[in-house]
């Protein structure tokens, strides 16, 4: 299974149309940095993604660990995108889910 690191874009967007799972039948275990995690989570427990999170075993959190990197890609992203392109450098990710026109360039 090819290694997978997501932003709260499409977690969020796949968990609005019933469709959550989408990503476990695909990729098996999905990556996200804390501050993904934190963006997902900062809404009330009705919004889409926060339950499914909570609920999928398969999404597994993981630090990031150049936070100058993370730093720097800040000026110009927020801190989920900036988080989630680090850590899938570091990761040496397959895919980098993003739905941030600046963050995919």
């Amino acid at each position: 299974m090819p290694k997978i690191v997501s932003n709260a874009g499409p977690l969020i967007a796949l968990a609005s149309i019933g469709q959550f799972e989408l990503l476990h039948n695909l990729f098996g275990e999905v990556i996200i940095p804390p501050a993904v995690r934190a963006e997902v989570l900062a809404g009330d427990e009705g919004e889409a993604g926060v339950s499914e999170l909570i609920a999928a075993k398969w999404i597994k959190t993981v630090s990031v660990q150049d936070d100058l990197a993370v730093q720097l890609l800040r000026d110009e992203l927020g801190a989920g995108e900036s988080e989630a392109i680090v850590l899938a450098k570091e990761t040496a990710a397959d895919w980098t889910l993003l739905d941030d026109l600046a963050a995919r360039r």
